[in-house]
């Protein structure tokens, strides 16, 4: 004797769904484990450390900048994140180099009370500024003549800020 049609048709269903269930499963390790750049999970650095991207060329403001360093003493990277890090402290004279590696431009600034001050012939209301954004992998130098504790931010995203301590 047969079984009733409903039972035949929930049989039928599920025999269906775990065939689709095996199928699924079986595709996935067919799946590329690093999807590419546009993956949020995989940033650039990742990626050429990984040997999964090449290592970029440097623009020309980069490769001028690189021309007309002298070296610096210490270094602040700014990230997605802000800066990074978020406080230093440096001797009278020395220089800082602010690399963007971020996925953004930034513009590096001076902020808050007491501001740094100025120069004749500046771009702004102080001599600490980069007078202009600069690209991702890209940076601006800056030496500090002047002790005192001062605010930086990012003028493109002014929520980022650190403090630079000058002895």
């Amino acid at each position: 004797m047969m079984p009733p049609l409903k039972s035949q048709l929930a049989i039928l269903l599920t025999l269906l769904f775990l065939a689709g269930v095996a199928v699924l499963l079986s595709s996935l390790h067919m799946m590329p484990r690093y999807i590419g750049l546009n993956a949020a999970s995989e940033m650039l650095g990742d990626s050429i450390r990984i040997g999964k991207a090449p290592i970029p060329a440097f623009s020309t403001s980069t490769r001028e900048r690189l021309a007309g360093s002298h070296g610096f003493q210490a270094l602040v990277s700014y990230t997605d994140n802000g800066f990074e890090p978020a406080k230093l402290t440096v001797k009278k004279g020395e220089t800082i180099r602010f690399t963007n590696n971020s996925s953004r431009d930034i513009w590096v600034a001076a902020s808050g009370n007491p501001l740094y001050p100025s120069v004749e012939n500046g771009c702004g209301s102080s001599a600490f500024d980069s007078c202009a954004p600069f690209a991702p992998m890209d940076f601006w130098e800056f030496t500090f003549e002047q002790k005192g504790q001062w605010h930086v931010v990012n003028n493109l995203d002014k929520e980022k800020s650190a403090l630079i301590k000058v002895e």
